[in-house]
């Protein structure tokens, strides 16, 4: 109690945040599990331990002892998405592909929201987008930041990378990094919303 105390201290009362998993299962090499566990959004401060053992049952069933909770403050995102630092569809090591929508992350996760597709080869540096209607552009400047911190996180695991972000206000927050988990699969993949399937 007393260290859960001193970890909250770090808590702020005007803020809100989001109580997700971190289990050390849910995102191998070898397999996905993004999620399958409980995620919940924009839980104020006196809310916070009264939600949080929701999630850890919703990891209850899983047998490992690295199961664990974060909580992250929440970011009131004009836009969120993926980005993967190879395409998983194709197989292309050297193509970043970033998919990008209004709002939250939970919107592109449900579908709620139209995104934009950017392809971005890395060899030449040459971009190209498909939009879907009313899906966001973003500023080319914000496009290359997210291209460069991919390269960045890519470089510090060693791995190709599935990393969810959010934008505020042109500032872009990396929120989860993970291996991306389909190049070796050799089932056919569509890349659209339901591939993007944690909640943010």
């Amino acid at each position: 109690a007393e260290k859960a105390s001193k970890e909250m201290l770090c808590v702020e009362d005007n803020k809100k945040y989001a109580i997700r998993s971190s289990c050390g299962i849910e995102d191998t090499e070898k397999q996905s599990m993004a999620g399958k566990f409980k995620t919940i959004l924009n839980v104020e401060k006196h809310n916070i331990r009264k939600e949080l053992p929701s999630v850890f049952e919703s990891m209850a069933n899983e047998t490992n002892n690295e199961n664990c909770v974060i909580v992250q403050e929440m970011i009131d995102a004009d836009f969120s998405g993926v980005i993967f630092t190879a395409n998983p569809v194709l197989g292309l090591l050297n193509e970043t592909v970033i998919v990008v929508g209004k709002g939250l992350g939970d919107n592109v996760v449900n579908d709620s929201t139209n995104t934009t597709t950017y392809f971005h080869n890395q060899d030449d540096g040459i971009y190209y987008y498909e939009l879907s209607e009313g899906s966001p552009l973003l500023e080319e400047t914000v496009l290359i930041d997210i291209i460069n911190n991919a390269e960045k996180i890519k470089n510090i695991f060693n791995k190709q990378m599935d990393i969810e972000f959010a934008i505020k206000d042109n500032v872009i927050y990396i929120l989860q990094a993970r291996p991306i988990t389909t190049l070796e699969n050799n089932k056919t993949i569509i890349l659209d919303n339901s591939n993007i399937v944690e909640s943010y």
